[in-house]
C-alpha cells in the first residue's frame, strides 16, 4: 500500500477514535476570541467540527462520516468548578461510501469486507469519570453494549496518560503518553497484540520549536530516528489555522456575537 495513503488513513482513524489533542489550544484563547466553533479540514474536506461554550470549553465534537458512513458526536458537560462530569458518544450509522471504497480498492486497499451495514441507526456509548482530591484519575469508555472499550489512567497531574484498549474483555493494546503541557506530547510508546497474535511495539518522542509563545513546528522521532516535521501557522489572534506534514490540516472558526 502507498505509504502516504496509509498515513492519511491513520490520521482519519485517529481523528475518529481519539480526538487528537495536538491541534487544540487552551480554553482561554477560545474564550478571549469568543470562538463558538472550529471546523477542521483535511485538504478541502471537512472532517470534524468542535463546539465551545462562552468559557472556551469544548462542549461537542462532531466528526463527519468517513468510509463506513458513521458520524460520531461526543458531548461534554462540566460542573460549576469547570470539571468534566459527563461525556457521551452518539454514533449515527449511515451507508458505506461505495465510491470511495471502490477508488481505494483500485489503489490496492480493499476495505469493503470491514464495513458493516447491519448496525442500528443510532448507537450511544457512555463514559465513567473518576476523580480523587479534585484530580482526574480515570476515564472509562464503554461500547454501546456496555462492554469495555478504552480505559485512560492519569498520573502526574494529568501529564502522564496510560490508555488500555479492550477486545472481548481483554487488553490488546496499551499506550503511555507523557505530555509537555495539556496538549503536546513529549513521549508516546506502547504495544499491541494483533488478531494473528503478533505483537508490535512503538516508541516515539517529539521535539518542538517555539516562536512568540506558539509552537512553530515539531518533529516526531521513531526510536531515535527522525521522521516527519509538522509546521504550524496561526492567525493574528493566535488561533491555529494550518498544520502541514504529509497532508495539510486547515482550521476555520465561527464566533459568538
Amino acid at each position: 500500500m502507498n505509504i502516504k495513503l496509509a498515513i492519511i488513513l491513520l490520521c482519519f482513524s485517529n481523528l475518529i477514535y481519539s480526538q487528537e489533542k495536538w491541534t487544540y489550544q487552551s480554553d482561554s484563547i477560545y474564550k478571549s476570541n469568543k470562538v463558538k466553533a472550529r471546523k477542521w479540514f483535511n485538504g478541502k474536506k471537512l472532517t470534524a467540527t468542535t463546539f465551545y461554550d462562552n468559557e472556551g470549553r469544548m462542549i461537542k465534537f462532531q466528526h463527519e462520516s468517513f468510509l463506513g458512513g458513521e458520524q460520531r458526536t461526543t458531548y461534554f458537560e462540566y460542573n460549576e468548578k469547570g470539571d468534566l462530569i459527563k461525556q457521551v458518544d452518539t454514533t449515527r450509522n449511515g451507508k458505506p461510501d461505495k465510491k470511495a471504497l471502490k477508488k481505494l480498492k483500485k489503489m490496492g486497499l480493499d476495505l469493503s469486507s470491514k464495513m458493516k451495514s447491519n448496525k442500528p441507526e443510532i448507537e450511544v456509548s457512555t463514559y465513567e469519570i473518576n476523580y480523587a482530591d479534585g484530580k482526574l484519575l480515570k476515564l472509562t469508555h464503554y461500547n454501546p453494549d456496555n462492554s469495555l472499550n478504552i480505559v485512560d489512567h492519569y498520573k502526574n497531574n494529568g501529564k502522564t496518560q496510560i490508555r488500555d484498549w479492550y477486545r472481548n474483555g481483554k487488553i490488546y493494546r496499551q499506550s503511555t503518553t507523557e505530555y509537555l503541557d495539556d496538549f503536546q506530547k513529549e513521549k508516546y510508546f506502547g504495544w499491541e497484540i494483533r488478531p494473528n497474535s503478533d505483537k508490535s511495539e512503538w516508541n516515539y518522542t517529539f521535539e518542538y520549536v517555539f516562536e512568540n509563545g506558539h509552537i512553530k513546528e515539531f518533529t516526531r522521532f521513531d526510536n531515535g530516528e527522525k521522521k516527519e516535521t509538522t509546521k504550524m501557522e496561526y492567525d493574528n489572534s493566535g488561533l491555529l489555522v494550518k498544520a502541514s506534514y504529509y497532508t495539510t490540516e486547515r482550521f476555520e472558526y465561527e464566533y459568538y456575537k
